[in-house]
């Protein structure tokens, strides 16, 4: 009796074991046909898709990030197409990005921008001969090389020497290593903008000049609206969407510290020191705090307008992102004596 009830015991587990191998094969055997219609449709998508401008190097710029990553980045985009201009090489020019209406606003004036579109839609219908992906350091691919050699053969010869330098930079693109090299820049007195042009592709570093599309209607509204007739400068002190940790239950002032850690914010009161000494230093200014609802309020601003600011009120549709550039130079010589 001892023996058959063992023997029922090992027959039950073996047809529980077959029963759980039979659903993991059918679950895997799911997954794979879902792979491979995905990948299908990819292929179909890919096989559809065309080149914008047929006669002409195509070429794409991915920008990701943030609205601040992706301002940017643009800038580096926009140098590197002057200088094929310049050399006045034909090319179609494709900015893929996830923020189709706050990088148009940003580049509506500039005239060398062929397509505007989000990554599906370029995966849908385009394709390029060269990609550059612009992300905390700027890389690129060559998908057509002997379209290159036709239309460009010097900046083919040009990225063939850029190569190495490209490579010597893609392991500071983790998350990780990009925060320890910028940390490592600051130290340095370098920027975002020394960082991307790194690739040696063309000069670019904390001197190349800044464009955003200027809307002088919309600009002379917003200074109407909030009384900005005089001089300003921009204090930002937002912190974005940064997970906090669940497990732990935070008070509201352990979670702006979490937050302060997490992101590029400086600490409060050295945001203030620094205010008070703008305030001190350059007092023909005002000084205006923009946000969304998660900015930390800075005392000693003179008008506080967090969450009061739409989005074609925001500081890269008015003039006071160059006056805020222009503070920010001048802020970084203040903060040297400091």
């Amino acid at each position: 009796m001892l023996s058959d009830n063992i023997f029922d015991q090992l027959r039950g587990r073996l047809k529980a074991l077959k029963e759980r191998d039979d659903r993991q094969h059918i679950s895997n055997l799911a997954v794979a046909s879902k792979l491979g219609l995905t990948a299908l449709k990819f292929l179909g998508r890919r096989a559809r898709a065309s080149l914008v401008e047929p006669h002409q190097l195509n070429i794409a710029f991915f920008l990701q990030e943030g609205v601040g990553d992706q301002c940017q980045e643009f800038q580096w985009v926009k140098a590197f197409i002057d200088h094929l201009v310049a050399q006045e090489l034909e090319v179609c020019t494709i900015l893929v990005t996830d923020k189709v209406d706050f990088v148009h606003e940003m580049t509506k004036d500039y005239p060398h921008i062929t397509r505007l579109c989000e990554l599906d839609d370029f995966c849908r219908h385009y394709w390029a001969h060269l990609s550059f992906y612009c992300f905390r350091c700027i890389d690129f691919q060559i998908h057509d090389e002997a379209a290159l050699n036709k239309y460009a053969p010097q900046l083919l010869r040009d990225l063939k020497q850029a190569q190495p330098h490209v490579a010597a930079w893609r392991p500071f693109r983790t998350q990780e290593q990009y925060f320890k090299l910028m940390h490592l820049l600051e130290l340095a007195h370098y920027n975002y903008f020394d960082l991307l042009g790194l690739n040696g592709l063309i000069p670019f570093d904390r001197h190349s000049p800044s464009f955003f599309s200027v809307d002088q209607d919309r600009v002379q509204q917003t200074r109407a609206k909030f009384g900005l007739e005089q001089p300003f400068i921009v204090v930002g002190s937002s912190v974005g969407f940064i997970p906090l940790p669940q497990e732990e239950q935070l008070t509201a002032e352990q979670k702006l510290q979490w937050r302060q850690k997490a992101t590029r914010l400086i600490p409060v009161a050295l945001a203030e020191e620094f205010i008070a000494l703008l305030k001190q230093e350059l007092p023909q200014y005002r000084l205006v705090q923009l946000g969304g609802k998660d900015a930390v309020p800075f005392a000693g601003v003179d008008l506080n307008l967090i969450a009061q600011t739409s989005f074609n009120e925001q500081p890269r549709n008015s003039l006071c992102v160059s006056v805020g550039m222009k503070a920010a130079n001048m802020g970084s010589e203040l903060l040297g004596s400091l």
